[in-house]
C-alpha cells in the first residue's frame, strides 16, 4: 500500500528543484522506496527499537543490488543517500528473528 508520509527528500543538490520519493509498504516489515531528483531521502521505519531491518539501494538502470546497512532499528530515521539525482530504487526489509 502507499505509505509516502514516511519518506521525505530533499531538494536536487544541482538546481534545488524539489526532490520527489514514494513509498510502498507493509509498515513494521517491509519498505520499497522510489527517490528521483534528490540525493537525499529520509525513510522513517516504524516499530520497536527491537526490529532491525536490512537497507539495500537498487540502480533501476542496471538492477544491480547495494547493500547499505544490514542492522537499522526500527522506530527511526534513516537517511537514503543517492550517488547522483537519477532515480533510485530503496528496500528496507525486516530482519528475521530467531526464537531463542
Amino acid at each position: 500500500m502507499p505509505h509516502d508520509k514516511v519518506v521525505s527528500s530533499a531538494p536536487s543538490p544541482a538546481d534545488g528543484s524539489k526532490g520527489h520519493s514514494y513509498c510502498l509498504a507493509d509498515p513494521g516489515h517491509s519498505y520499497i522506496v522510489y527517490a528521483e531528483n534528490t540525493q537525499s531521502t529520509d525513510l522513517f521505519l516504524t516499530g520497536s527499537p527491537d526490529t532491525t531491518y536490512r537497507v539495500t539501494r537498487l540502480d533501476p538502470r542496471s538492477g544491480k543490488r547495494t547493500p547499505l546497512d544490514a542492522s537499522v532499528k526500527g522506530g527511526t530515521t534513516f537517511k537514503l543517500l543517492s550517488p547522483d539525482t537519477e532515480d533510485w530504487v530503496y528496500e528496507a526489509e525486516k530482519k528475521r528473528q530467531f526464537p531463542r
